[in-house]
């Protein structure tokens, strides 16, 4: 079994600490969550934050190695890739959260365009492209960092008031939601030019959640003014209602590397999985 410590002045995870005995301590995260956390650190696929020597770490399973994170107090990692690029945001000092990318070598922070006091990673690709969420006084806005960069390009917001982006592809095509001037929410996709709103439901809303590497298949969510959810498939823009395993609600929250997505649906007191494969829904 792996030993898990946390060393001075480590990332704490989501306001929890791994103890040795692979506990989770001090969280504000659920029970599931903390498990999911430890079984990947024992895994080997997450590293331990601590001020020490560096030593790669390695992507298949085995002991975990420490690696050096500094000026990251307070802050926590939201997203890896297999490469070993992490994402995550800290604290900046002055009241905000400024969003960093880290490597074995250390880590660097992604420039906030002007105006941004909170900015959080919500998406990172294998080439290593990040797309963050970036909260002003106003508004939210969508930030894409091409690969390797420190310096991002803000997204236009279209017919859009404010944006929440969910994934990328390797092309730098984003998905999400947002909100219209008249409070609706519609899911969206950015083509690499231009915001695109894919429509919603009177009364209800919609979010994409997932896009292809061709940019041509986007899958989401909608939710009709009764409460009734459905998973959709936005192909070239045109809508089609993959439907509901049930009477129940749905929720894509994973994206496998060729953008299939998958989540859970919960009906009836039991949660279950589902996967969408191709343009069917599959409990």
């Amino acid at each position: 079994m792996v030993s898990l410590s946390r060393p001075p002045g480590s990332v704490r995870w989501n306001g929890g600490d791994v103890s040795t005995t692979g506990r989770v301590e001090r969280t504000g995260i659920g029970r599931a969550r903390a498990l999911a956390l430890v079984a990947m650190l024992m895994a080997g696929c997450l590293a331990v934050v601590a001020p020490v020597s560096v030593t790669p770490v390695s992507a298949a399973p085995g002991p975990m190695h420490a690696i050096v994170l500094p000026r990251l107090y307070g802050g926590s990692v939201s997203r890896v890739n297999e490469a070993g690029q992490m994402v995550g945001s800290r604290p900046d000092g002055q009241g905000g959260y400024v969003a960093f990318l880290a490597t074995t070598a250390g880590a660097v922070d992604l420039q906030q365009p002007a105006g941004v006091r909170y900015s959080s990673p919500v998406a990172l690709t294998e080439s290593g492209i990040v797309v963050t969420s970036a909260a002003t006084d106003t508004s939210y806005e969508v930030v894409v960092y091409p690969a390797g960069s420190t310096t991002g390009t803000v997204l236009p917001k279209g017919p859009f008031t404010s944006l929440s982006p969910t994934r990328v592809n390797e092309s730098g095509q984003v998905v999400g939601s947002g909100t219209l001037p008249n409070g609706d929410t519609h899911a969206f996709v950015y083509d690499g030019t231009d915001i695109v709103d894919l429509g919603g439901p009177a009364g209800g809303y919609s979010t994409a959640e997932a896009i292809d590497p061709t940019g041509t298949v986007v899958t989401g969510s909608v939710t009709q003014s009764d409460g009734s959810t459905s998973v959709v498939q936005w192909t070239n823009g045109v809508l089609a209602d993959l439907g509901n395993p049930g009477d129940g609600w749905i929720h894509l929250s994973i994206v496998g590397h060729d953008g299939t997505p998958a989540g859970s649906f919960s009906a009836a007191g039991r949660d279950s999985a589902v996967v969408v494969d191709g343009a069917q829904l599959v409990p």
